[in-house]
């Protein structure tokens, strides 16, 4: 049959059918070689139904191919299971989408004069900043703005602490009373590190009352002092990690990984991560690591965790997390292996 009549059975355009012939996804039976007019075959209807369904709902054209290829194969069983992860995808970003909305929802509310005033324990920010403290941008050479603070946020469970350098995440969570009902809920403001660790040594154990705005106060042992926020916009850390979903997550224990054995290559070397029995090792010369992290940057994160550390491992290409007690939260970029 032509590529009209294929368009007209599949519902697909005949310029989306070229598409597909370029891409490799759906080739036809024959092209003729003097005119470059395409024929399909007639199973071939059934395969062009397939992509057009599928790609009404986003499937990458890799994962179609392969459907297509497990299909033709008799492996449909297997095809199945490639469109059934991609429903759990859509799915799970149907959820997230659905949080994220309803975050920007409660922004509008709490939309007007923004001094967000909170009280929170010196030791509990102490231990939220050590969690991400590893993560600030240090480089002197090569300054980032924001980078180079942190981010605090007041969320309705309390005071949340980002930081990030572009390749690892830092979290930190911890209770926090706030005043004014919703004042300054789910808004962030950047502060210099060294400002936040002043702070800490300024509470001496006791509590600290932090006024959020413009210039940042803070109150504790009867003193006072303030910064300015770090100009700019801080990166949208929810975009690629969703603090309620990695919560949830399955993790192994990885109270046994040891400095020397990250460090063993020399600071900076990538490192294979391997489960075995349910806790993380570093891989062994028979282990299949699941994944390669700088050995250096996962023995930072680890030294800001509280409690016994648990990482999820999601596969090569996934960022490595670090969790600790009290919602602490880490994320490495994954490095190729050596």
């Amino acid at each position: 049959m032509t590529i009209g009549e294929l368009a007209r059975l599949s519902g697909l355009s005949a310029s989306a059918l070229r598409f597909y012939d370029r891409q490799g996804v759906l080739v036809p039976a024959e092209v003729d070689a003097v005119s470059g007019y395409r024929r399909y075959a007639p199973g071939q209807v059934s395969d062009a139904c397939v992509v057009a369904h599928l790609r009404r709902v986003g499937m990458p054209l890799d994962e179609l191919s392969l459907v297509l290829d497990l299909r033709a194969r008799g492996q449909v069983t297997d095809a199945r299971d490639v469109v059934v992860a991609h429903e759990t995808r859509l799915e799970e970003g149907l959820q997230h989408a659905r949080r994220e909305i309803a975050r920007a929802l409660e922004a509008l509310e709490t939309a007007g004069p923004a001094t967000a005033r909170v009280t929170v324990a010196g030791p509990a920010l102490a231990a939220a900043l050590a969690a991400v403290r590893f993560a600030v941008w240090e480089s002197p050479d090569e300054p980032f703005g924001v980078l180079a603070g942190v981010l605090v946020e007041v969320a309705p469970d309390g005071l949340r602490l980002v930081a990030t350098d572009r390749y690892r995440l830092g979290v930190g969570q911890t209770a926090a009373r706030t005043e004014g009902g919703a004042v300054g809920l789910n808004r962030g403001w950047v502060l210099p590190p060294r400002w936040l660790e002043e702070v800490v040594q300024l509470a001496a154990g006791g509590d600290v009352r932090l006024e959020l705005d413009d210039v940042c106060r803070a109150r504790a042992g009867g003193r006072l002092i303030e910064s300015p926020c770090v100009a700019g916009d801080f990166p949208d850390y929810r975009r690629f990690l969703d603090v309620e979903d990695v919560r949830n997550h399955a993790g192994a224990d990885a109270s046994s990984l040891t400095r020397s054995e990250l460090l063993t290559g020399g600071a900076g070397t990538p490192v294979g991560l391997a489960v075995a029995d349910g806790s993380v090792r570093v891989a062994r010369p028979d282990d299949e690591p699941v994944v390669h992290v700088n050995g250096e940057f996962l023995l930072e994160a680890l030294c800001g965790v509280e409690g016994v550390p648990s990482l999820v491992l999601d596969g090569p290409i996934s960022p490595l997390v670090i969790r600790g007690a009290n919602g602490g939260l880490s994320v490495l970029m994954p490095v190729s292996a050596p």
